[in-house]
């Protein structure tokens, strides 16, 4: 996913970690800016609650 992501430049290399995969980074510099973390925060939200069906023992 995060090479999709920036392929369509939607993230960039995080400061931290330049030229790796991982934690990315997001300019915000205009509204739209901001609508497209959202998205990208609902995104990430969705992908990690999808299995989260209750487990039992």
């Amino acid at each position: 996913m995060w090479t999709e992501l920036r392929e369509h430049k939607r993230i960039d290399y995080h400061p931290v970690f330049p030229g790796k995969q991982g934690p990315a980074a997001r300019r915000i510099d205009t509204p739209a800016d901001v609508d497209d973390v959202i998205a990208l925060l609902r995104l990430n939200y969705d992908r990690l609650t999808a299995d989260s069906s209750p487990h039992t023992d």
